[in-house]
């Protein structure tokens, strides 16, 4: 019947889902309940903006989402009908009557929260308190010289079973003394950290407010001081007692009915220390990029005006500014300038603050210098600066060595900070965005080219602010009397030689420059190529065709960087820098007889064959390279000079090394690969060059480490000339002739070699 009555309810309202799912409840037909899971599932996707905040612990946040939805109240009424069983934790959470197990009018006080906020009648009440009480610490009686300060108050705060964020304490004075006694009062948490300041009003209360809300933590204790500053003018006898009369939370206040007094303090004439507090020196926009460490954001300075005592600044705290967020910087960092010493790096907390316990003492008229720096991590075109005070409040805790007094530093005006703002750095970190910077170098390719793969230009790409990715690289080839398909297999790569992007051949599209030079042959890079920050070399090459003729000219260039696509990991766009053309060097074609400027491979008489013992170095083939007679062959890594060997092989599992030397036991390269999966190698010279001198022939070794054979096992070298890239090498040093085609023309081939022990 209740269930019934409560159904009648929410239909005159106007809500059906609840009405469907209860009397699905009671009348256990399965066309009713077919209908309510429907509205259920209806009422959970079109109301989610009627999911209220959590309001007791985390009951009712049945699918501990974070907040209080229709999606848990369609979890609980489901429970209820039987056709989706809650767990345990979840049967906990949806008991927000506190009848001990789930049922209709836990399902009603989920809606009525909901709809109306209505409080949760299970929710224990020490869930909502914050205990307020005088600390054990509380002060004893005492003095406060005019213009110094001394802990007056000391209070306990403990959450009940859930955090209570603080936004505000009320404070009240009583004694012998007026508003004008009290200069300020400083907030103190039990660590000495400035946490907050007031001064009294017209109505004889001091409000320190807490933007955004203090979070204290749920059955923790927080301790904190009241610290007032006798006025400099204020009259010697007053005295005073500081009390607290409320403290504003979303939790119920147990223990300030009336307010919570310190011990009487009297108003005393004493010359204590004094201080100011001020920059030291301007600190400019570095402009910093992510990425970049130990970037000067402020600094500060402390000096001890008075010779009466040494100060002790007992601890420092700066606040995040600017417009970058607080995950833009990291590892805050203070550092003692009079020293060099780094005094720690600290994490901002919730509230963009970073503190630090410093323990530095100043002699009488001496002074102490700061340096604050951060890293930056992100926040692209953003800015970064620190602030040393609060308002006109320096975040510094001061106390004089001898008599013990905090100290009110000076340093609220214009006379001590570049900007207006005090304790605000005179200029922000602008983060710069990503930027690419593209250029040629002078080392980039300006010798004459023939028949054959050679690089053909080199450009520097600098990166800063952030690691960039290309998707689009359109580069121009300004051909005069070549044609466009006596350029092929275009390819560009890193400075290791690794190819990044093509090969492609060049297209007939014309592209004119920003300088307004026309390419006539054209090709765009669309693989993505990732730059990292910092200088990247990228290297163009090509292969030239047989077809050109002495006195054909190219160059290649980017004819517009504008053109290029390319943005920040951050996917924020990049427009690459300068806006014009980067060509580089004409370059000549020479064209040479290529029957004798080739270098000739042949297989060397002594090169082994038939069977051999296994060992690390088993010697597996040898073969002899001759040089032409109008000059030097030569391979060198530089060049991109290079040949690739062929691996044929059999009861061999797993990688193989390779080492190649020459005559004289000197090692060229050293390979590894797995032969089964990469039946080929390349022997680019990564440990030596060779060349061999014009008219004269050289012998190359190649050997492999053998004993991961079984007996029985075969291995033979070869080289084919299915693809003309398959050797590569240059004449008197220069260039890089590819002709696999003809030097190993019908496959030249080692001897058959078999493993036993």
């Amino acid at each position: 019947m209740r269930n019934l009555i409560l159904a009648i309810a929410i239909l005159a309202l106007g809500i059906p889902s609840l009405l469907a799912l209860t009397t699905a409840s009671a009348n256990e037909g399965a066309g009713a309940n077919e209908e309510a899971s429907v509205r259920a599932e209806e009422r959970a996707a079109s109301m989610d903006i009627d999911a209220k905040p959590l309001l007791c612990g985390d009951l009712g946040d049945v699918l501990k989402n974070g907040t209080i939805g229709w999606g848990d109240f369609n979890a609980v009424v489901d429970h209820l009908r039987g056709t989706k069983k809650l767990g345990p934790q979840q049967k906990l959470r949806a008991d927000v009557t506190g009848a001990g197990g789930v049922t209709w009018d836990d399902a009603n006080a989920i809606w009525q929260h909901i709809k109306h906020g209505t409080p949760f009648g299970g929710c224990p009440l020490e869930y909502h308190t914050l205990t307020v009480s005088l600390s054990p610490d509380n002060p004893p009686a005492g003095n406060v010289p005019t213009g110094a300060g001394a802990n007056a108050l000391a209070v306990d705060l403990v959450p009940g079973a859930f955090d209570a964020p603080v936004t505000e304490f009320v404070f009240v004075r009583k004694g012998l003394s007026a508003n004008q006694d009290i200069q300020t009062i400083h907030i103190v948490d039990e660590n000495g950290f400035i946490r907050g300041v007031a001064k009294f009003n017209a109505e004889d209360e001091a409000r320190v407010r807490f933007i955004p809300g203090y979070d204290l933590k749920a059955k923790t204790h927080t301790k904190f001081f009241a610290r007032p500053f006798a006025a400099k003018g204020a009259a010697s006898g007053r005295t005073f007692e500081i009390g607290l009369k409320s403290v504003s939370t979303t939790a119920r206040v147990i223990g300030l009915d009336t307010p919570l007094w310190g011990n009487p303090f009297q108003i005393v004439s004493l010359t204590v220390g004094s201080a100011e507090a001020m920059e030291d020196g301007m600190v400019l926009d570095s402009t910093p990029n992510v990425g970049d460490t130990n970037v000067l954001v402020n600094t500060c300075k402390v000096v001890a005006t008075s010779s009466v005592e040494p100060l002790i600044v007992e601890n420092v705290s700066v606040l995040t500014r600017g417009s970058a967020p607080l995950g833009a910087t990291s590892n805050i960092e203070l550092v003692d300038a009079t020293t060099g010493a780094s005094l720690g790096e600290m994490p901002w907390d919730s509230k963009g603050r970073a503190d630090w316990d410093t323990s530095i003492t100043i002699p009488q008229g001496g002074s102490w210098r700061c340096r604050n720096r951060v890293d930056v991590f992100g926040g692209f075109g953003l800015s970064v600066n620190t602030d040393f005070a609060d308002g006109d409040t320096v975040l510094m805790s001061i106390h004089g060595a001898t008599y013990g007094y905090y100290i009110l530093p000076d340093g609220d005006n214009a006379d001590f900070w570049t900007n207006p703002n005090n304790g605000l750095a005179a200029s922000n970190q602008t983060i710069q965005p990503p930027a690419l910077d593209v250029r040629v170098p002078s080392y980039s390719p300006s010798w004459k080219i023939g028949p054959g793969c050679s690089a053909l230009v080199v450009w520097e790409f600098i990166a800063t602010g952030d690691q960039v990715k290309i998707s689009s690289l359109p580069v121009g080839f300004d051909l005069q009397t070549m044609a466009e398909d006596e350029i092929t297999s275009v390819r560009l790569r890193d400075a290791s030689g690794n190819t990044l992007a093509g090969p492609w051949n060049v297209g007939t599209t014309d592209i004119t420059g920003a300088d307004g030079t026309t390419y006539e042959g054209s090709v765009n890079f669309t693989e993505t190529i990732v730059l990292p920050r910092g200088e990247t070399r990228l290297v163009l090459d090509a292969c030239i065709a047989d077809t050109v003729s002495t006195g054909d000219i190219i160059r290649v260039g980017i004819p517009n960087p504008a053109s290029i696509v390319a943005e920040g990991m951050s996917r924020m766009s990049i427009t690459p820098f300068p806006y014009q053309e980067l060509n580089g060097n004409w370059m000549p074609v020479k064209l040479p007889e290529l029957p004798y400027v080739k270098p000739r491979f042949s297989l060397h008489p002594s090169s082994p064959s038939g069977t051999l013992a296994p060992s690390v170095q088993t010697l597996l083939a040898k073969v002899s390279i001759a040089a032409p007679d109008s000059g030097d062959a030569s391979f060198q890594q530089s060049d991109g000079n290079s040949f690739v060997t062929n691996v044929a092989i059999g009861g061999h599992a797993g990688e193989m090394t390779f080492i190649i030397k020459d005559e004289h036991g000197t090692t060229l390269d050293v390979v590894s690969v797995n032969p089964s999966e990469t039946p080929s190698f390349l022997t680019d010279f990564s440990s030596a060059a060779f060349v061999i001198p014009a008219n004269n022939t050289r012998v190359l070794s190649i050997y492999g480490n053998t004993l991961g054979f079984i007996e029985g096992g075969v291995v033979q070298l070869w080289w084919d000339d299915a693809n003309p890239r398959n050797i590569c090498w240059g004449i008197d040093g220069i260039g890089n002739y590819c002709h696999g085609e003809i030097v190993f023309r019908n496959g030249i081939f080692a001897g058959s070699l078999m493993i036993k022990p």
